[in-house]
Order: structure tokens, then C-alpha cells, then sequence
């Protein structure tokens, strides 16, 4: 049968988790737990080749010698599948070959890639138990957000505008108002797409706070602030209906089934479609749960949901990747990094209290003299966005999106000079910046992660620069979750996994043994890695949800 093969014999799957497992399952009843081996053509080239393509039909094309037999679906089920079946074998063979001329890569995919498939098929079997009672107050939220949105729109404009139709609002942007198509958003001169709103609201000003919108949605509040300031309330109303429309699409819509409140919730993950190596969740976004639409989802009855969220941890992995000094000893002493950034990038004096100059004694006059307004300072918020960019490739110039910019006086020169202020506090991160540059300056260039995950830079020009300074430290937080989530399943299996949540992860676990847990778990979350021949820790904070 076919169960006494898979058992004796290693199988080779062109998409073991979206497709070939869960059919298997389904009409032969053989798990996951039912194979010798598994190994799995779509995962191993999506860690070869992380920017191409990984479908059969694209690897067969590189690697397979056989005719094509496609033209046969729907009329020789039989050849067609024999098709597929020898185009696997060759593409599988072609796979091994590289591997061996890059064991690291290997290791990459038989220690996450291979490690991770019994994870996320369970997850997505066993899904997430749907709040009920919290899912219809919540769908009328974003119904009233939608109407008021609408009806502010239609008072803005002085006539019953569709907020909701792009006809209606090129109609207002380019024949009313008169707008500009921004030039780099092609050739379609009425476009209304998201992107195209946000250079329009960039364009008529303020500054709209794109990232923290992503994230947490614009509010009324805000928009009324912004219409003070000179916003377009038609395009601030727009951008209000939008995200109202697409969390309800996202988020509300799955709770629902012909009308009626589901149990559960489907989440699919994905382990091959990003460069660098970070889940794609899809079906049920999760990763991009806003916040005040967490309580949709809960632990099932006598669990409770435990969520970890590494500390900075992007920040830190490039200041021991570059040995950067002044980041190493800030982590090691705990000093506010995004206050010293802002004294970097403004240049102010360092605060006498590094730690915490917001409300320290030491501090008083150092806050005086630089008219420092706390935690929320608006250099301090500036800061954090521009170094993260910095950080992730992007040109200092750019910051000017960045809130805050412009009021406080900043323009691209100024903002190069804030830059190379930075870098210059920075010598560690400087010299690695400029290795990096030159790292690229080659044909095929590729770029690795301490654990060894490589990325080929494929792109051209300044996108391949910032793909080489991003990966490692994008790519880098991945290897670590990845091993950290596989330690997790094999080392506590009471404990389950539910979803991924931007930098956190969210598990549940039996009620009873929640105080049990959480000093294991953090003892596998917090472990040692050995980076550039050091042995580093990243800390994380623990939070528990009914």
C-alpha cells in the first residue's frame, strides 16, 4: 500500500506542506509521522535560490532534461502525473547536486526548512479557537468606522461622494482637486491604489506616519490633527475606510461561515515564498493582527496563550554582526539606545544617566538644556524610525517620510550630515556598511547569515546594496526564531503552537502548567549562540492571554 511505502521508503514532495501532506492525509489517511523521510524539492530551492520562483513547473525548467507533458491535464490524468512525477525526480537530483557544492545551504534545510513541516501542518490542523463574544462588538467597530469615515468624506466634499469608489475618487483627485500622479507610480493616471493615496497625502502634507499606520491603523484623533495641519480630509477619510474595510475582509470575515460564528480559525504558514526566510501567513494574516483586534482569537478552554518578543533583537544582531563598540556596550549596560541615537543624530550631549535620562535626577539639567520632553520626545521617535532605515538599506535622504522630519527643520541635507554623524559615533557598523558595499561589487554576489542561510543578490544598483546590508540581520532573526520554535516543539510538547505575531510568537499552553513553562521556555528563548566567535544572548519579554 501506499502507507508500507512512504514508511520504508524516503519520499520526495515538490510541496509537502500546502499540498501533497494534507491530500495524503485526506484520502489515504497517512500523516506526517507515517514517513521514513521526507525531503522536499520546493523548501530546498527556496533556500538555494531564496529570489527565484520554486513551482514544479519553473524548477523543471532548470532542471529537468524530460518533455513536457502539461498539455495533458484534463485529458491523460495519468501521463500528466507521470510528468510531474519524473520532473520531480529530476529537479530533486539537480537539488542534491548544489547542496553539495553548499553543505551550509543544506544544513539551513535539513535543520529549519525540514525541522519546521510537523510545526505548521499541526498548527494549521488544529487552528485557533475564535473569541465569540468578541467578534461582533468588533465587527460593528469597523462597520461605524467605515460609515464615519464616509459621512466626513461626503461633508469634506460638500456633495455624497463614494468613499469606497476608485471612479469616484480619481474623479475628485484629478478633476477637482487637480492632483499630480506621482511619476513613479507608472502609467495609469487616475490610479487611486493604496501607495498612490500615500504619495498624494505626502504630497498635500503633513507627513503621514506610514509604519505606524501599517501597524496600528490612523484614528480619528490623528486625522483630525492632520486635517489642522493642512491633510486632505477626503484622503485622510479614505485611508480610515480602507483599513476598516480590509481588517473586517481579513480578520472578520474568517470568524464568519454562511452567516454564522465559527469555532476556529485557519491560518496557513508558509516557509518558501520570502527571501529571507521569514513565514508568510496567509488565509488569516496573523502576523499583521492589529492590536485592537487580538481579542479575536483565545486559548482553547483550561489553556492559556503565552507570547515571547525578543528585545531589540534586529539591533543587537547587527551590532555584534558589524562589532559595533558603542552598540555593544550600550545593550550591555542597558542604555536607552534610541535617546543616544537622537544625541548621535542632533548632535546633543550624551545625558549624564544613559539608562534612563527621561525622568532621572542626574539627568535635569542635561533635559533643560536640550529641551528634552521625555520618552515621547520627537527626536527620540525619529531617531528609532532613521536607524532602523539606516539599517535596512535605506537612503538617509528617504527619512524625510519619517514623522517628525520636517517638523523638526530636517531636509535631505541635513539629514545626510545627521547620517554620517551616526555612522561616525559608529565605527563598527561604518566599516561594515562599507565592507558590505563592496561585497556586492561583484556578478552573482551573494550574502549569508551567521548561521550560514545564503541570499544571491539578484537586483541592481542601490536595491542590491540595501538587500546586502538587510539580509543578514533580517535573514539572521529568522535562523534564530526558526531553531528557537523547532527546540520548543520537541522540547515541551504540551505546549502548542498558534501564530506568529511581527518579532513575537504565540503558543498556548495547559493552564496548569503555564508557571511550569515559562522558565523552560525562556531558558530556550534566551539561549547562547555563538555569532562572530562570541556567545551572545538576546532577551525577550514574556506576556500570558487567556
Amino acid at each position: 500500500t501506499v502507507k508500507t511505502l512512504v514508511h520504508d521508503i524516503p519520499t520526495v514532495y515538490q510541496n509537502a506542506i500546502g499540498a501533497e501532506l494534507p491530500v495524503l492525509k485526506k484520502n489515504f489517511g497517512i500523516e506526517y509521522k507515517d514517513h521514513k523521510q521526507i525531503d522536499d524539492t520546493m523548501l530546498a530551492h527556496a533556500v538555494l535560490w531564496s529570489d527565484w520562483g520554486h513551482d514544479l513547473e519553473f524548477l523543471a525548467s532548470l532542471y529537468s532534461p524530460y518533455n513536457k507533458l502539461k498539455q495533458y491535464k484534463g485529458t491523460d490524468f495519468e501521463l500528466y502525473n507521470w510528468g510531474d512525477v519524473i520532473d520531480t525526480i529530476a529537479v530533486w537530483e539537480g537539488l542534491l547536486g548544489e547542496f553539495k557544492k553548499d553543505p551550509l545551504s543544506e544544513s539551513i534545510y535539513r535543520e529549519q526548512s525540514l525541522k519546521l513541516i510537523p510545526l505548521v501542518i499541526e498548527a494549521h490542523e488544529r487552528g485557533i479557537r475564535v473569541a465569540k463574544d468578541k467578534v461582533e462588538p468588533l465587527a460593528l467597530e469597523l462597520m461605524t468606522r467605515k460609515l464615519k469615515a464616509s459621512l466626513l468624506a461626503q461633508a469634506a466634499c460638500g456633495y455624497p461622494i463614494n468613499i469606497g469608489s476608485n471612479k469616484q475618487l480619481a474623479f475628485y483627485c484629478y478633476n477637482l482637486k487637480k492632483y499630480k500622479m506621482p511619476r513613479e507610480r507608472g502609467q495609469d493616471k487616475r490610479s487611486v491604489d493604496g501607495d498612490t493615496i500615500a504619495d498624494l497625502r505626502k504630497a498635500v502634507g503633513p507627513e503621514p506616519d506610514l509604519e505606524g499606520e501599517e501597524k496600528n491603523g490612523l484614528a480619528f484623533e490623528e486625522m483630525a490633527a492632520r486635517i489642522e495641519e493642512g491633510a486632505d480630509p477626503t484622503l485622510e477619510s479614505r485611508v480610515i475606510f480602507a483599513n476598516a474595510l480590509q481588517e473586517f475582509s481579513h480578520y472578520i470575515q474568517p470568524c464568519y461561515s454562511d452567516s454564522m460564528l465559527v469555532d476556529r480559525i485557519y491560518p496557513e504558514f508558509k516557509l518558501h515564498t520570502q527571501a529571507t526566510g521569514r513565514w508568510s501567513t496567509t488565509g488569516v494574516p496573523m502576523a499583521q493582527l492589529p492590536k485592537h483586534l487580538r481579542s479575536i482569537v483565545c486559548a482553547d478552554e483550561g489553556w492559556r496563550q503565552v507570547e515571547y518578543d525578543w528585545s531589540q533583537i534586529e539591533l543587537r544582531l547587527i551590532a555584534i554582526l558589524s562589532q559595533d563598540r558603542p552598540l555593544l556596550e550600550a545593550f550591555e549596560k542597558k542604555w536607552d539606545i534610541h535617546t543616544l541615537t537622537a544625541c548621535e543624530l542632533f548632535g546633543l550631549p550624551y545625558p549624564p544617566n544613559r539608562v534612563n535620562p527621561h525622568e532621572n535626577g542626574e539627568s535635569t539639567e542635561w533635559r533643560a538644556l536640550t529641551k528634552w520632553n521625555g520618552e515621547g520626545d520627537t527626536r527620540r521617535g525619529f531617531a528609532k524610525q532613521f536607524v532602523y532605515r539606516l539599517n535596512y538599506g535605506g537612503s538617509p535622504k528617504d527619512a524625510i517620510n519619517i514623522p517628525g522630519a520636517r517638523m523638526l527643520g530636517l531636509n535631505a541635507a541635513k539629514l545626510a550630515l545627521a547620517s554620517n554623524r551616526y555612522l561616525m559615533a559608529h565605527p563598527g557598523l561604518s566599516r561594515w556598511r562599507a565592507e558590505m558595499a563592496m561585497r556586492v561589487q561583484v556578478r552573482f554576489p551573494e550574502v549569508r547569515t551567521f548561521m550560514g542561510r545564503k541570499r544571491i543578490l539578484l537586483t541592481d544598483g542601490p536595491k542590491k546594496v540595501r538587500e546586502a546590508y538587510d539580509t543578514p540581520m533580517q535573514a539572521g532573526v529568522s535562523d534564530i526564531a526558526n531553531i528557537t520554535a523547532i527546540s520548543i516543539y520537541h522540547a515541551l510538547p504540551w505546549v502548542q503552537f498558534l501564530f506568529q505575531l511581527h518579532d513575537g510568537w504565540r503558543w498556548q499552553v495547559p493552564t496548569q502548567l503555564v508557571d511550569e513553562t515559562i522558565p523552560k521556555m525562556r531558558e530556550i528563548v534566551e539561549r547562547e549562540w555563538s555569532i562572530n566567535g562570541e556567545l551572545v544572548k538576546f532577551p525577550a519579554s514574556f506576556t500570558v492571554y487567556d
